[in-house]
């Protein structure tokens, strides 16, 4: 019998990194979701955990709102959701 090949070794080994670019990544719509939830102040109840987070998890609003995320224009808020939704 030959060896079993480590499956998680090849799936978690590298560093993943984002391929965002730029405000592209998220479209309008997607952006006045995200303003509604931080104006309502409604998240999910608990973190999926996801990578990279999604937009409605409760650590992604607080980073924005860290930032005061809800006074900024279209481009700055979508690099600011990228940057917060990247696991650090």
């Amino acid at each position: 019998m030959g060896k079993k090949k480590n499956v998680y070794k090849s799936l978690y080994g590298k560093k993943h990194k984002p391929k965002y670019k730029g405000s592209k990544a998220l479209k309008p719509d997607k952006l006045d979701k995200v303003r509604r939830a931080l104006e309502e102040g409604r998240s999910k109840a608990k973190c999926c955990k996801s990578k990279p987070r999604c937009t409605r998890c409760p650590v992604v609003l607080h980073r924005l709102r860290k930032v005061d995320a809800i006074s900024l224009d279209d481009a700055a808020l979508a690099a600011a959701v990228l940057e917060a939704r990247w696991r650090k």
